[in-house]
């Protein structure tokens, strides 16, 4: 059974739809929270705990939905096989590579803005250019504002949108659609990642966990998901595979 981390649940909790305070449609079709809205396996989240008292009881703030039956099912396959095993390649995908690959290349933050707004725009929530017009910078929705309280504004400058699109666009766009980890593989930022998301874990376990405090609505406990992989990712050891046996036989120049 695979569970959202803390970051993913406060990073949906910030996709925000103009004028409103609903849940955004990434959200909701993504996590279930125990504010969910709506139903999840035809009942409230107050149901599913009186029907089984463990439920958000060990570090859970949220379950997921993409690629489940959580819609028109009771339950899932006690295996949790969802069956829904098809890929589709995304319209949004492609938007975020062009914008990443116009940024990269020629630095043209115009256009990527421009990109990853098409897919802020389908989804429904406030634009990068919505927030340069309102303020004049854009938001570090990738930083918790559950534990610092507040978020850094930042100038649309060519290093932000790049952490913008890395650290909220394409994990919030394409979750649980198997492409974070190579993400984050090819832009070598994987021990770094994992240590923010620790420091991060740390704070939250020392402030513990508080069933009435929005957006998570934590109960029981903190749920530790980067200590170890903190403690024993290595970028020199891990960031690629061994070179193949088969092949260095094969080639004395290796």
């Amino acid at each position: 059974m695979i569970m959202p981390t803390y970051f993913m649940h406060e990073l949906m909790t910030a996709d925000s739809v103009a004028n409103s305070t609903a849940h955004s449609s990434r959200y909701t079709a993504t996590l279930a929270g125990i504010d969910a809205e709506g139903l999840y396996y035809n009942k409230t989240t107050a149901e599913l705990k009186a029907e089984v008292g463990r439920r958000w009881a060990f570090g859970e703030s949220s379950y997921i939905k993409k690629y489940s039956n959580w819609y028109h099912q009771d339950l899932e396959d006690p295996e949790w096989r969802s069956s829904i095993n098809y890929k589709q390649f995304r319209l949004s995908d492609v938007y975020l590579m062009y914008a990443e690959a116009v940024l990269e290349g020629k630095g043209d933050i115009t256009t990527a803005i421009e990109y990853i707004d098409k897919v802020r725009t389908r989804a429904g929530v406030v634009t990068l250019q919505d927030y340069i017009a309102t303020n004049g910078t854009i938001p570090q929705l990738h930083v918790s504002k559950d534990l610092y309280g507040t978020r850094p504004e930042v100038s649309a400058t060519v290093d932000n949108v790049r952490t913008h699109l890395r650290m909220v666009e394409r994990p919030t766009e394409l979750a649980f659609e198997n492409s974070r980890w190579r993400d984050l593989v090819r832009w070598g930022i994987v021990q770094s990642v994992f240590t923010k998301h620790h420091e991060d874990e740390v704070v939250r376990i020392d402030r513990g966990p508080d069933p009435n405090k929005a957006p998570l609505y934590i109960q029981a406990r903190i749920r530790p998901d980067f200590v170890n992989n903190y403690s024993f990712y290595v970028a020199e050891k891990h960031d690629y595979f061994p070179i193949p046996a088969a092949e260095i036989q094969a080639n004395e120049a290796l």
